[in-house]
């Protein structure tokens, strides 16, 4: 990918005249940091942050037979969600290999709202495209919208002083809202960890409401502090733990495969129902060299080391953090 490939969010002019050191990522340029990872790590544990996340992608699928064909398409049980609820899934190739991990919002009973990875975008859609059926429409969005995640303990003070008298929705909720004769959607996802709500708006506005929450007290995070506080939360990095290649039962996503459901893939001996490999995706906290090193070494001695992902060090807590998928086989006696 040559810089010209590369493409930039409504902010990145806003992100730059913050100080923010640009690098490219999933091809975008994109913010890593401001004032620096531990810092911005910090404010999002302790008051509130905000991310640009234009560069993910945004569908919406509506139709009479919507929800049943994105059952058959993603993991997870749609009709569990009623109007105004969200849900993390996963939507699978033939081979019942990862292809991204995304968030579905069930807007109205037969219109919902998805959220995709930002290199998986074109890819997703093209998939989705070749198994859409007669009655059901398919739009991709991305351009549409700017899209901002505000997270932390402060959040809900900082979406008050904003668009005050309207409330935020509900834990793993949606709503659309109108602010200054702007339509807006606000969800309740997060992905760090802590509180949070994703902020979505037409894209010529984005940089007055990144700045309105600027000036509520938000401060700019960049990627890095993105990956530091999901390492340690132990969540799923698309590309690391989740890849074509890889199960979602492989990857410790268990829990939001609804087995009892009839999605891609259809082959019996391909669905993740048949993988008789149990899998946890672990997190272990290393103190010191002495315990890193006795670590590495159990895992390498017991499970080989190609089972290690991701070792970092954690600087809010001033430890090592050794995330790694361990696989057990239930009928040779060996669970956790």
């Amino acid at each position: 990918m040559t810089d010209t490939d590369v493409k930039s969010t409504p902010l990145a002019a806003k992100h730059v005249e913050l100080g923010a050191r640009m690098v490219p990522f999933a091809g975008w340029n994109m913010p890593v940091q401001y004032t620096g990872i531990l810092d911005e790590h910090k404010a999002v544990r302790e008051t509130c942050g905000i991310f640009d996340i234009s560069h993910m992608g945004q569908f919406t699928v509506a139709g009479d037979s919507a929800a049943a064909w994105l059952n058959s398409m993603l993991t997870n049980d749609i009709n569990k969600l009623n109007v105004g609820q969200g849900q993390y899934s996963v939507m699978l190739n033939d081979r019942a290999g990862v292809i991204d991990d995304l968030i579905l919002y069930r807007m109205e009973p037969e219109t919902f709202f998805v959220v995709v990875n930002a290199s998986k975008i074109d890819e997703d859609f093209a998939w989705l495209s070749a198994h859409q059926p007669a009655g059901v429409t398919l739009e991709n969005n991305s351009d549409e919208y700017v899209g901002l995640a505000v997270q932390g303990p402060e959040c809900g003070e900082v979406f008050s002083r904003v668009i005050p008298g309207v409330e935020l929705p509900p834990r793993n909720g949606i709503s659309r809202i109108s602010a200054e004769g702007t339509d807006l959607i606000v969800c309740r996802t997060g992905y760090t960890g802590e509180d949070g709500f994703e902020f979505f708006c037409p894209a010529k506005e984005g940089v007055k409401w990144f700045e309105a929450f600027l000036g509520a007290g938000a401060k700019p995070c960049g990627l890095g502090a993105r990956d530091s506080l999901r390492l340690e939360m132990c969540y799923p990095l698309n590309g690391s733990d989740l890849s074509p290649d890889k199960t979602p039962l492989e990857a410790g996503l268990g829990f939001f495969c609804a087995l009892d459901t009839d999605f891609i893939p259809l082959s019996v001996d391909c669905h993740p129902k048949n993988d008789r490999c149990f899998t946890v995706l672990q997190q272990l906290i290393l103190q010191d060299e002495e315990h890193y090193i006795q670590c590495v070494s159990f895992h390498t001695f017991c499970f080989g080391a190609n089972l290690v992902n991701t070792l970092e060090y954690n600087t809010m807590r001033n430890c090592a953090i050794l995330r790694s998928i361990i696989h057990a086989f239930p009928e040779h006696g060996c669970t956790f």
